[in-house]
């Protein structure tokens, strides 16, 4: 028999469900872009890291086992394409959320990474503010 009797039963979690939340890794903003996104990018309940693009390895997605990456379509010298190259390599096989303002052809450029990294689900956000009348 498999009992846990060392937790209340309120702290398990239900079965089939992890006991952690869900990571988030965060790449080329900084904690104080994080606060200027729009509600909603970044599930309330995930546990968020932050981290530079350059500072991307294998290690840090081993340790951390993101569901899911946010980077701006373009950030210190990287993009998003360069982005998904290097993740589907470090072999992430998660969500890989683009955040950008209104781009034209946007499905053009989000299927070009999605080719690139086809193992890697793409979806762009844009996080233009609405313009006032």
């Amino acid at each position: 028999m498999n009992c846990r009797h060392s937790q209340s039963a309120a702290l398990l979690p239900p079965l089939g469900q992890p006991s952690h939340p869900p990571v988030t890794l965060v790449l080329g903003f900084s904690q104080t872009d994080l606060i200027h996104l729009p509600m909603g990018i970044i599930s309330e309940h995930a546990s968020v890291h932050v981290t530079s693009i350059m500072a991307l390895a294998g290690n840090v997605l081993q340790e951390l086992n993101p569901a899911q990456v946010i980077s701006p379509l373009i950030s210190g010298g990287s993009d998003a394409h360069e982005v998904a190259l290097r993740l589907s390599n470090l072999g992430f096989r998660g969500h890989y959320k683009v955040l950008t303002t209104a781009l034209p052809c946007a499905d053009m450029v989000r299927a070009e990474i999605s080719n690139a990294a086809p193992e890697i689900v793409v979806s762009f956000v844009d996080i233009s503010t609405p313009r006032e009348a």
